[in-house]
């Protein structure tokens, strides 16, 4: 009874409101999932007609423009008639109903516990700066809310939209099935829209939402679990407005990041609970991923425009608006995309984050080229498996070579421990090159680039993985030395070796000490990588001093062994 009875009311209501017009309402434009629009424009009484209705409980509200300042709209909430306002700045207390709300007519915001409705009939005679033409494409504005009172928005869009004109009859073009007066199912679900015919003109989004597990898409950018970023520039000012909305408690840090890691960047960090002021949001460098590497900027250069950092028990928002070109800081670019870092803390309390980005992104535009902050232990572990590899194994595996006579112990000991040690370093290659990927992937959104010429390090990593895995296999199935030399290792009977031994052996000293090389000059640009990433001391001077030692002794004992034969 309860559901016949507000089906009742629902079209008594809808037939008292637009018993004036006899336009129905047109094209359902889903604006998100859950968030569509119908309307139609009235083109003999010079009215347009809108509807808004939100699968959820919140205010909602439609301008007219391409963005949020200086932009007349009409927002509605519970409890309230909804009512024009102008949108000063992208605070609340910035939001200002108009004295002469004549221009707004048939108005009404209804909600039941699953839904949210907005409608008003807007005459475009009135002079509120809205400047609407049938047939052509006008762009609109709308939000809605986290709760009903009218504050955070949970998702805004801009988008490009065709009013449908109608002359007090039906509408003159043929368009989609007209979508009822608000009521209970009354409007099409977001699963099953009502479709218009290929002829219906159709919305073409400018800034889609990234509410859901779609991919991010223009205006409104998905930066992380919960979390979204949307900017807008005023090249008449020289600045970039910002608002990161975070579903979740915590501090929130964004800024700039040419080297695309925490360490290096600039950025600007909201402490909710602590009081708004010059320095809280306020600007800082980063020298390391500690909390003691975060180091708070002087005064002087603490000149963010209107900046607020808001809580409610749901969300947190940092905004504000910041000089794209500033003395000693890094530059903003309206045009091209900037390189960002994004963090949220586990807490308010400025410490350990909870999760953290970087990103690509243009200026009310869209974003590409996500990645974690790279993880320190599993970059420390595939460089100290390198290094040990082929600044201390193969270096040992080469002098008990050299050194084959000054070994004692049983006869052939020395290839024994020449293989161990090679086959050793071989496993640590082929491990600390499968961290390397793991990393890569870990770190990186999409599909990562492994091995790209930039660094050359990553490249250069490829071919000794390569070299030296196919030199473990082909050492495993050498040419074996003449039967009747009991002693299968023993060179110094050159004369008996086959043609295929000879040449074997040739290949082994000429790729072993290739990619000695490369190794050692990529183990020292990986430690170089690593210092920077991390803003560490850079230990290459430790890894030539160890490699040093060893090959330094390994060759005064050669070239006294060869020494001590020619002399007997």
């Amino acid at each position: 009874m309860m559901k016949l009875a507000s089906s009742i009311l629902w079209f008594l209501w809808g037939a008292t409101a637009f018993a004036s017009l006899d336009c129905p309402l047109q094209g359902n434009v889903v604006l998100t999932d859950g968030f569509s629009l119908s309307q139609v424009m009235n083109t003999e009484e010079q009215t347009v007609t809108v509807q808004l209705t939100y699968q959820g409980q919140g205010w909602i509200g439609m301008g007219f423009g391409t963005g949020m300042l200086n932009t007349v709209a009409v927002i509605g909430f519970p409890d309230e008639n909804p009512a024009l306002y102008t949108l000063g700045g992208y605070d609340r207390a910035s939001v200002t109903e108009l004295d002469d709300q004549s221009a707004l007519r048939d108005r009404d915001f209804t909600q039941t516990e699953t839904e949210s409705i907005l409608t008003f009939t807007l005459s475009l005679t009135e002079n509120v700066g809205i400047n609407l033409m049938a047939g052509e494409e006008t762009s609109i504005i709308a939000a809605f809310g986290m709760s009903n009172t009218l504050d955070y928005h949970s998702f805004r869009t801009v988008q490009r939209v065709f009013f449908t004109e109608c002359a007090g009859g039906m509408p003159t073009d043929s368009m989609a099935t007209p979508a009822p007066v608000a009521g209970e199912d009354s409007m099409p679900s977001v699963e099953s829209p009502v479709e218009a015919p290929v002829e219906a003109p159709v919305a073409a989004p400018v800034s889609a939402p990234v509410a859901s597990d779609s991919a991010p898409a223009e205006g409104v950018i998905s930066i992380g679990n919960g979390a979204t970023l949307f900017t807008e520039a005023n090249e008449e000012q020289g600045t970039i407005f910002f608002e990161i909305v975070y579903e979740g408690q915590g501090w929130i840090g964004f800024g700039v990041s040419p080297g695309q890691t925490m360490a290096g960047s600039e950025v600007i960090i909201g402490v909710p609970g602590s009081a708004v002021g010059p320095t809280n949001p306020g600007k800082y460098v980063l020298s390391s991923q500690s909390l003691a590497g975060v180091t708070l900027l002087p005064s002087e250069q603490q000149t963010l425009i209107d900046a607020t950092i808001e809580q409610n028990e749901t969300h947190t928002v940092l905004r504000y608006s910041k000089l794209m070109e500033e003395d000693g800081e890094f530059s903003l670019s309206a045009d091209e995309p900037n390189p960002f870092v994004f963090a949220t803390g586990i807490s308010n309390a400025l410490g350990n984050h909870n999760q953290r980005f970087t990103f690509s992104a243009s200026v009310g535009g869209s974003a590409s080229g996500f990645s974690s902050e790279p993880r320190r232990e599993l970059w420390a572990a595939h460089g100290a498996l390198m290094t040990i590899a082929w600044g201390i194994l193969v270096p040992l595996a080469i002098s008990c070579s050299l050194l084959r006579d000054l070994i004692p112990g049983p006869e052939g000991l020395w290839f024994r421990l020449h293989q161990f040690l090679n086959s050793l370093a071989i496993t640590f290659t082929i491990v600390g090159f499968a961290i390397a990927v793991y990393a890569i992937n870990d770190q990186s959104e999409g599909e990562p680039e492994h091995f790209d010429d930039s660094p050359k390090h990553k490249l250069i990593g490829l071919i000794i993985f390569i070299l030296a895995v196919v030199q473990g296999l082909i050492a495993a199935f050498r040419p074996h030395l003449p039967k009747a030399d009991k002693n299968e290792e023993n060179v110094e009977q050159p004369k008996e070796k086959s043609t295929l031994r000879f040449i074997w052996e040739i290949k082994h000293r000429v790729v072993g000490f290739t990619l000695l090389g490369l190794s050692w000059y990529n183990v020292d640009s990986g430690l170089k990588l690593f210092a920077d990433l991390f803003q560490e001391d850079d230990m290459g001077i430790v890894f030539w001093v160890v490699v040093g030692v060893i090959s330094g002794l390994a060759i005064l004992l050669f070239a006294f062994t060869k020494l001590r034969k020619s002399g007997d």
